[in-house]
């Protein structure tokens, strides 16, 4: 019985962590999609403490301050809800 349920527990461990992966934007995806970029923000908004280190918020983010100010502003409402 242990020898089956060893891999079986490496198995849902390896899907787990596969799954808890998601795709990290580049700077210019985030600053291309206004969308995109504005559903990012919420994330990163809605869990500071665990993603706000993160590459996608930090890339969110880096894309905000390449952007000028007339568009910037309306998108950090637009995240923040507002």
């Amino acid at each position: 019985m242990r020898m089956i349920g060893l891999p079986v527990m490496l198995a849902i461990g390896f899907a787990l962590a596969a799954c808890s992966e998601s795709k990290v934007y580049s700077v210019e995806e985030l600053a291309g999609n206004d969308d995109l970029i504005v559903q990012v923000l919420r994330e990163c908004n809605n869990n500071p403490g665990e993603l706000e280190k993160g590459p996608n918020c930090q890339n969110a983010r880096a894309a905000l301050r390449t952007m000028n100010l007339n568009k910037s502003g309306p998108l950090l409402r637009r995240a923040e809800g507002k």
